[in-house]
């Protein structure tokens, strides 16, 4: 499976209505994903509220640091980002697991890896968080 069938077949699952494309590389998937879905519009502006960021070539020239604070942001602004990264790009998958992301895909013919993250699947509620685990204060002696 291709990186670009990958990105149609995860913003299928998504269904976004609003999707920000940050990059060319990222219009492109984009325009391929909305040829289908034509509810879908592509945002260009990263001041826009978007359902979904796809973020395909911005990684490449950038240092460690920057890669880490713009990824950072993309994820507190959207609930989900899909991050394409090439094979010089500064970040390790260690970086993109510090953020909460995942590989979704491994690295294409082109040296494209795919990585993603989504708020409604990033932490589990484990079982002990629940009312049947809390402390009961109507029990506790002063």
């Amino acid at each position: 499976m291709t990186i670009q069938q990958r990105i149609l077949l995860e913003l299928n699952r998504l269904e976004p209505s609003r999707l920000l494309a940050t990059d060319a590389m990222a219009r492109e998937f984009a325009r391929a994903y909305v040829a289908g879905h034509p509810q879908c519009g592509i945002l260009e502006s990263v001041q826009e509220n978007a359902d979904c960021v796809l973020a395909a070539d911005i990684l490449r020239d950038m240092d460690k640091q920057s890669a880490i604070r713009l990824l950072g942001r993309l994820i507190r602004q959207s609930p989900v980002v899909l991050a394409i990264a090439r094979e010089n790009h500064p970040l390790d998958l260690n970086d993109f697991l510090s953020l909460g992301m995942h590989r979704l895909a491994e690295a294409d013919a082109e040296g494209r890896t795919l990585y993603g993250f989504d708020l409604h699947t990033y932490k589990t509620v484990p079982d002990w968080l629940n009312a049947k685990y809390w402390a009961h204060p109507e029990r506790w002696k002063p």
